[in-house]
């Protein structure tokens, strides 16, 4: 732990003049860059914004429950040296904001993905676009782990457990949701096979 806080107290350190930066930043790990995301699948495709929001939902329910069996204090709290920037109570373990980042990543990717998979398209586009996508998403994930540390709210464990649980809530959700349409696909199958009989 005290290894962390150093990171911590380093990071604050040298972000000193980045912290009005670093306060937008994490806003997007929150219900902002919720509510942006959903209006930006929504148009894309509706029901995996549909999945979203309801992964969403979810996982911040399911965080809440994790951080109050844990229930490890926030870094200043047990550290002097570290500052609270983010103006955060609570507990620490693990990061709602990594979590969000982390389903909001992924939901993304998989957005764009999909979207070519349905126009069933092999072109360079497609390979430029799912690469900068995933540039993108993964350095969005990463500033706002960033974020939180130079804030003062979370140590380093905090943000990589809140990012694995946000990576694999949102695989789950999408699964589930590929099951649904794999089921509703089949039911429409049988109904016409039936109808033409």
């Amino acid at each position: 732990m005290v290894f962390e806080a150093n990171i911590i107290i380093y990071l604050q350190s040298i972000g000193e003049g980045w912290i009005t930066f670093f306060k937008i930043i994490t806003l997007l790990g929150s219900w902002l860059g919720f509510a942006l995301t959903l209006m930006m699948i929504f148009f894309k495709n509706k029901k995996l914004s549909y999945t979203f929001f309801v992964t969403f939902l979810s996982a911040v329910l399911l965080n809440k429950g994790i951080k109050a069996i844990i229930a490890r204090p926030r870094p200043y709290v047990s550290f002097q040296e570290i500052l609270n920037l983010g103006n955060v109570g609570g507990y620490s373990m693990p990061s709602s904001h990594a979590m969000c980042a982390g389903i909001i990543a992924t939901f993304i990717l998989y957005a764009v993905i999909s979207s070519y998979k349905k126009r069933e398209s092999k072109s360079k586009n497609k390979i430029i676009s799912i690469s900068l996508t995933s540039i993108f998403v993964t350095l969005f994930a990463l500033l706002i782990c960033l974020s939180r540390m130079v804030l003062g709210a979370h140590y380093l464990t905090d943000v990589l457990v809140g990012l694995f649980e946000g990576v694999l809530i949102s695989v789950v959700g999408i699964l589930i949701l590929k099951l649904i349409l794999k089921k509703m696909k089949e039911k429409t199958y049988e109904c016409n096979q039936n109808n033409n009989k």
